[in-house]
């Protein structure tokens, strides 16, 4: 297995229990999304082996453990006004997509976001290069709405209209995590700003203003939170590859 530096690496994972639901009940994180087996590293097999090991062993306990807790209760009614507001978010979703009949695949859109991840938002990052990636993000996602073409029928399998509806959502995450790392002014684990080292080269930390976790609240303009982390055995320390 060939492993090199990647945005594959970001560092995080959701908390998760025993049975894989994270901190908010019946929502569960399965694979890759969690820390469970390997903390917040993704190195190579090792996320491999998460991904195996949560949906050959963990994942029918998490199933059968989740569905005992509504067996006898009856199915869900599809009258429901909760039922038919989600129908129809998706519904217009679909019907959007299907009829913007552009000229332009998903796939295209998909590849033009990776490279623009890839080289302003990798490993490596510089405050100019940050902004100008979400500029470009907010044209690209201009542009999906505008020219994506979705081949197909929706009321059938159709790989392309389910490529379209993940490639939406990952501009949205894309524009999200560069802003997210814009926020963040200094050097730390996968996150190395350039204006952030030593003249040695090395990352150079700021834990005084960024010891937290960083969440974001959905919206037309996302919100930032921060939560203190506190350490009391085990102090953080810089990490160094030239001493």
């Amino acid at each position: 297995m060939r492993i090199y530096p990647a945005a594959h690496f970001t560092m995080g994972g959701l908390w998760v229990d025993y049975h894989l639901m994270t901190s908010v009940r019946r929502l569960y994180a399965l694979g890759e999304c969690n820390f469970a087996d390997h903390g917040a590293n993704r190195l190579g097999a090792n996320s491999l082996l998460q991904a195996c090991v949560d949906g050959n062993f963990i994942l029918p306990a998490t199933l059968g453990h989740d569905l005992a807790d509504v067996v006898g209760r009856g199915e869900p009614d599809p009258r429901s006004p909760a039922f038919a507001q989600a129908q129809r978010a998706v519904q217009d979703r679909i019907d959007g997509l299907m009829q913007t009949q552009g000229s332009t695949t998903p796939r295209a859109y998909h590849r033009r976001l990776g490279a623009l991840l890839w080289d302003r938002c990798g490993l490596s990052r510089s405050a100019d290069g940050l902004d100008e990636a979400l500029a470009h993000i907010d044209a690209l996602r201009e542009d999906f709405d505008r020219d994506v073409r979705v081949v197909g029928r929706p009321d059938a399998m159709n790989p392309e209209l389910e490529r379209a509806l993940r490639v939406r959502d990952f501009i949205d995450l894309a524009a999200l995590m560069v802003r997210d790392a814009r926020a963040r002014e200094e050097s730390c684990g996968a996150h190395y700003r350039i204006e952030h080292q030593r003249a040695d080269g090395e990352a150079r930390r700021d834990d005084d203003r960024f010891s937290h976790v960083s969440a974001w609240q959905h919206g037309e303009v996302p919100t930032h939170h921060a939560e203190p982390l506190s350490f009391s055995l085990s102090h953080p320390r810089v990490r160094s590859y030239t001493s």
